[in-house]
């Protein structure tokens, strides 16, 4: 299996550093390597999940998963530290904290 370049390692870090995004589901995940690899100069040769095997090593990437009564087990990729409460709202995309909720963060 290829490896990725080291001179690879500094652009696809700093390349999910700077994204707005910072949780993904494989889906996701997987479309943002699919369009950013031309720029991390990754060959069609490196797969995905390589890339994402790749970065879980480096600890910046995280895989967890939850598990709901109404959702079943949903697997999410997290970049960096995160909040439980980040966590939730990307749980369900679209969710939101109620006004209470939000003055509560901000006291």
């Amino acid at each position: 299996m290829p490896g990725i370049p080291r001179e690879a390692h500094n652009a696809i870090i700093t390349s999910f550093d700077t994204n707005d995004v910072q949780v993904f589901t494989i889906g996701k995940l997987r479309d943002f390597i699919r369009s950013n690899r031309a720029d991390w100069g990754l060959s069609s040769n490196v797969s995905r999940d390589r890339v994402i095997e790749y970065l879980r090593g480096t600890g910046k990437l995280r895989e967890t998963d939850f598990t709901s009564a109404k959702y079943g087990v949903k697997t999410l990729y997290t970049w960096g530290h995160l909040s439980d409460f980040q966590l939730a709202l990307a749980f369900v995309p679209g969710s939101y904290f109620s006004h209470q909720t939000a003055a509560f963060f901000h006291r």
